[in-house]
């Protein structure tokens, strides 16, 4: 947890212990690792939220969501959105299916119930890039430690799609997926969703 000053306001960004393992196994992997969807700009999470270069645009784009949103604050609601950085953060975890061969691609469903086409070429590999993604919920901190709670929910480098993860996630968002373990290349590319 770390408490951040929104103007007047506190806010305290909390990652529960289920997101920080999962976190662990899907994108804090060790810096040296060159995979799709690791980070190798910090090592852990604790890393990432005292590195001001990334908290300070990320505080910036709460501070916007909070003021938009006052009046859901009680009940709460969940945000998703990018948080561009100024130099390579990791790798991303998709790629716009048009800028692949359809002959590196197949199509595979996952345990989570959903399908995309992923790229199995390992030859084609996974690009840096610059964009942390994150899916906070936002809410009154009702412990009384700050004016607001951020809870994290997910975080990734790259884009995240803007869809609900169920059936084929090609058909739903035009984008193909790398797998975890699908090795990282040295090429930066930016996507915007």
């Amino acid at each position: 947890m770390r408490t951040f000053q929104l103007g007047a306001l506190t806010a305290k960004l909390v990652l529960p212990s289920w997101c920080r393992e999962a976190l662990e196994k899907r994108c804090f992997r060790g810096v040296d690792i060159a995979a799709a969807g690791n980070f190798n700009r910090w090592s852990n999470f604790i890393d990432m939220i005292y590195d001001r270069r990334f908290t300070d645009p990320l505080m910036e784009i709460v501070q916007d969501i909070i003021e938009e949103r006052e009046a859901d604050l009680d009940q709460g609601f969940t945000e998703a959105f990018t948080v561009p950085f100024i130099e390579p953060v990791g790798w991303t975890s998709i790629l716009p299916v048009d800028l692949l061969s359809i002959e590196d691609l197949r199509q595979m469903e996952t345990e989570a119930r959903w399908s995309a086409l992923f790229v199995v070429n390992e030859s084609v590999l996974a690009p840096q890039t610059s964009l942390v993604s994150m899916t906070l919920k936002i809410c009154r901190d009702n412990l009384g430690h700050a004016d607001f709670a951020c809870l994290v929910k997910d975080l990734r480098p790259g884009p995240l799609p803007n869809a609900r993860f169920r059936g084929d996630m090609t058909e739903k968002t035009g984008y193909a997926w790398f797998n975890l373990r699908h090795p990282g290349g040295q090429d930066l590319v930016e996507l915007e969703l």
